[in-house]
């Protein structure tokens, strides 16, 4: 009767293992870098392509303006170059990044392909688009915004991670 007992307790023990052993671990979110379509059980270790460019840069910033002087009526143009701080981090989707200049108050969100990402900012009257990458720790891209009286406003700005 005893050994009975101690062979069904092995059984019962051998079949919990073998259920147990069954669930996988590893990312379960298909949207990450190191999805495992076999994993069951998500442990925590999704790797997203958006992290690389999670952080702070040094921005040197250079557009070029074309404008209407309603002192004139004529179109003028200038050159404007800003050093700033950028901050970058993680927005709620897990393939986007959420952005902004040290001075604003308001975050700007990109979607993230890869070494590459793109963004429209549409806060009123005015829209700013722009596109770029990542190479190592330096960001580079393009924008051009346009809004009221500004024809084309044309930048380029590149960034070192800190």
């Amino acid at each position: 009767m005893k050994s009975k007992l101690i062979y069904a307790m092995m059984m019962a023990a051998c079949c919990l293992a073998a259920l147990t052993s069954c669930s996988k671990k590893g990312c379960t979110d298909p949207n990450s870098i190191n999805y495992d379509a076999d994993a069951k059980e998500d442990d925590g270790t999704c790797e997203y392509a958006r992290d690389k460019f999670i952080g702070t840069y040094q921005v040197h910033d250079s557009c070029f303006i074309v404008y209407d002087n309603p002192n004139t009526g004529m179109n003028d143009t200038q050159i404007e170059v800003d050093d700033y701080l950028l901050y970058i981090e993680a927005d709620s989707i897990a393939t986007n990044v959420r952005f902004r200049k040290q001075s604003d108050t308001f975050y700007k969100s990109a979607i993230v392909n890869g070494n590459n990402f793109s963004y429209t900012y549409s806060p009123s009257t005015a829209t700013e688009e722009g596109n770029g990458s990542i190479n190592g720790d330096t960001l580079t891209w393009q924008y051009e915004f346009r809004g009221p009286n500004v024809i084309r406003y044309d930048c380029y700005a590149k960034g070192i991670k800190q």
